[in-house]
């Protein structure tokens, strides 16, 4: 079964024998593993689609652990030309080490609702130093969703999120990775906090704070499953989206 997987030409046998790679590069078998890498990249030729891409990041990092740079170089991808930014990142942004966590709950596949508040999101994560989790969006594209975010829209900030997702700075994630606190100390906001308001400050390391979108705020599997629940304004207002997300940065940007 071994034999079959690795004489295959398929998406499955180019991403097992990267698996394999990895596996014998940490078992001291360089000479193996870069055999492997090898297949998997003249496979990878007969692959099309997003798929090929996420493949050739695993290949080029692997040829990267064996210290192999320049064919690294070759085999990562090229973003498209829409995502390509002629600035860095801005290393004097401080990074909080904090996650803005937009908790999809509209319905129906990626729409305008959606890229509203990804460019919203941006601006805000760039200015305020924090990280952006898309918790149960309707896509597995996170390439696809930010150049279509940035072709439509016109919101002040979107501008910064080519150079988030280079920094990887946005990713997509599952309310159960959130909760189960992969992307930090899983907080919930709500203007009804059950058992009271938590305090930020309290936590020691990273925070994610998860905000629904959309006038129902997040749904009861979420908030159900996570005790820390934090209200914003001490009188149990409701705000805006994008209200929120801004005040919420701001907090989190002035945490210790």
């Amino acid at each position: 079964m071994l034999a079959d997987a690795l004489q295959g030409v398929d998406e499955r046998a180019i991403r097992f024998a990267v698996t394999l790679a990895g596996r014998a590069d940490k078992a001291g078998d360089a000479k193996l593993a870069e055999s492997m890498l090898e297949k998997a990249a003249s496979d990878l030729l007969g692959i099309e689609g997003h798929s090929q891409g996420s493949i050739a990041k695993n290949i080029a990092k692997g040829f990267e652990k064996l210290g192999m740079v320049d064919r690294a170089a070759e085999i990562k991808p090229m973003r498209t030309p829409v995502m390509i930014s002629t600035k860095v990142v801005n290393n004097d942004t401080p990074r909080k080490g904090h996650t803005l966590a937009l908790v999809g709950t509209y319905e129906g596949n990626i729409g305008t609702p959606h890229l509203r508040a990804l460019a919203r999101a941006s601006g805000i994560a760039w200015g305020f130093g924090l990280d952006i989790a898309l918790i149960d969006w309707p896509t597995k594209d996170l390439e696809g969703l930010c150049v279509r975010t940035i072709k439509d829209s016109g919101t002040a900030g979107v501008n910064h999120l080519s150079e988030l997702l280079e920094a990887e700075r946005v990713i997509l994630a599952t309310s159960e990775a959130a909760l189960g606190g992969s992307l930090g100390h899983p907080i919930v906001t709500t203007h009804q906090p059950r058992g009271g308001s938590v305090e930020l400050n309290s936590f020691e390391g990273s925070l994610c704070v998860m905000i629904g979108l959309g006038r129902n705020g997040l749904p009861a599997k979420i908030l159900d499953n996570c005790d820390n629940q934090f209200e914003l304004t001490g009188i149990g207002a409701s705000l805006e989206t994008a209200v929120a997300m801004g005040a919420i940065a701001q907090c989190l940007a002035n945490l210790d």
